[in-house]
């Protein structure tokens, strides 16, 4: 009966704290003092539905325009990289920007935290629209380029034109979304982003069979779509319902702080870039042990990158009350929120492990019956575990990191696992082990990672221990 009381007890303060996010002021009181395991939950959970929601940005185009052939959803996929340049200007000034604001909150300079959020909005629209003219003023250059066929051209022509001028209010959404989750409005993130990608799933199929517009209609849903998630985000800060204000009074474009929201946001585009051109790496490995093998490993890293979401979002909890509390100097309280982040982490990776431990097989079979294919992606999937128990520790600590502003440091382990540490073993570990080697390579990469990962967290937990020393003793 005590174990329930306290769950209960213990599930109605992560209630609580999610519905406080809208006031301001018990916002900022619950950052400071408030218990750490429910608050870091109540942020979390907005976080993931945001990731799941943007995942539907990147899926309801396939699906539905899969429908009107092969070329047009060739196309989709092509255009795919144009949408992953957008993330990574949005993510680039969004993440920069949150780790500067969520410090500058906690030290009370709401003035400069405004000058970083309007700064980083202003940038990623500029940016991005530059991305747009550039885009549209060489289209059929730059689409063959990004790999469209003779075929595919015409398709992915048309997607691209309506995606490239939707990139401004793209690009610009991801970066206010991360601005709100630093100061703890995740739930106002999660609103912005959530009915954009809701308002998506339903024009798609209007816009595409209703109206006739085929691929067309798909790309002006998105566009469309976005640019309501980009009005309704702006409104959140335009009505000043958040901490932070953005006005063109706030806008400061040649400054230290400008630098500083690129380099701490650049740990992100080293995760986002690396990650994709891991995949890429995978798959010509792959490509020389037959289709089979690609749609094994293709399998396989769809379901861990599943998986690792859940992670990811936690740490995006935990990153505003390092960031907010690091600026309120209670250095202690910022170990804290690390180490329960930590707990949790374990806790869902481990039950992660036992899973997929017992059910490798009948999980990629889920996707793909053919034996073959069973067989080698559950064999993969396996070896995958060491990175998914793993995965917390490089998470949390490389956002940790990056929200005490260590941007060298977090660049540098931003790069290990997919990319310092991944690209010799894949290139290496098949020449000597042949299949074996491409179905071991990340696994052997992440091991080596954690390695590099220890100095590091050693070196974080005794400095913010010698900040809270120094702290008290004055």
């Amino acid at each position: 009966m005590r174990a329930y009381g306290r769950m209960k007890k213990f599930i109605k303060e992560i209630f609580d704290d999610f519905l406080i996010s809208s006031d301001n002021g018990a916002l900022k009181k619950l950052m400071a003092e408030g218990h750490l395991a429910p608050l870091i939950l109540s942020l979390a959970i907005c976080t993931i539905f945001s990731m799941l929601v943007t995942a539907i940005y990147n899926t309801a185009d396939t699906y539905f325009v899969s429908q009107l052939g092969v070329s047009a959803s060739a196309a989709v996929g092509v255009i795919f990289s144009i949408m992953a340049m957008i993330q990574v200007i949005g993510f680039t000034l969004g993440m920069g920007a949150a780790s500067c604001i969520s410090r500058a909150i906690g030290a009370s300079k709401y003035r400069e935290a405004s000058t970083f959020a309007t700064t980083a909005i202003f940038f990623a629209f500029s940016i991005a629209s530059i991305l747009t003219i550039v885009g549209l003023c060489n289209l059929r250059s730059f689409v063959t380029r990004l790999g469209a066929t003779q075929t595919i051209l015409p398709y992915a022509m048309s997607y691209a034109s309506y995606i490239l001028l939707g990139a401004p209010f793209m690009a610009s959404s991801f970066a206010m979304n991360a601005i709100l989750r630093s100061e703890g409005h995740a739930t106002y993130a999660l609103i912005g982003i959530g009915f954009g990608g809701i308002l998506n799933m339903i024009l798609d199929p209007i816009c595409i069979f209703t109206i006739g517009w085929g691929i067309k209609g798909a790309a002006i849903a998105t566009a469309f779509s976005q640019f309501v998630s980009f009005s309704i985000l702006l409104y959140f800060f335009l009505s000043k319902r958040s901490i932070v204000h953005v006005s063109f009074k706030y806008l400061k474009i040649f400054t230290k702080g400008t630098v500083s929201l690129f380099t701490l946001g650049f740990p992100s585009t080293l995760r986002q870039g690396l990650m994709t051109v891991s995949c890429a790496m995978l798959n010509v490995a792959a490509a020389t042990y037959g289709d089979t093998t690609i749609a094994a490993m293709s399998i396989v890293t769809r379901i861990v990158m599943f998986l690792g979401a859940a992670v990811i979002g936690l740490g995006q909890g935990m990153s505003p009350v390092i960031g907010f509390n690091y600026g309120l100097k209670k250095f202690r309280r910022v170990l804290d929120a690390y180490f329960t982040t930590m707990k949790f982490g374990f806790c869902m990776t481990i039950i992660s492990f036992w899973f997929v431990l017992a059910f490798a097989p009948e999980i990629i079979s889920i996707f793909r019956a053919d034996p073959d294919i069973v067989s080698v992606g559950a064999f993969t999937l396996r070896c995958q575990l060491i990175f998914i128990l793993m995965f917390p520790i490089m998470v949390f600590t490389n956002m940790l990191a990056q929200f005490l502003g260590f941007a060298l440091s977090a660049s540098f382990l931003a790069t290990l696992n997919h990319g310092l540490m991944f690209i010799p073993a894949i290139l290496i570990l098949p020449k000597i082990f042949g299949l074996l080697g491409v179905e071991i390579a990340q696994a052997t990469a992440d091991s080596l990672t954690l390695l590099i990962y220890v100095p590091f967290i050693i070196y974080y937990v005794r400095y913010l221990k010698a900040l809270d020393k120094a702290t008290n003793e004055t």
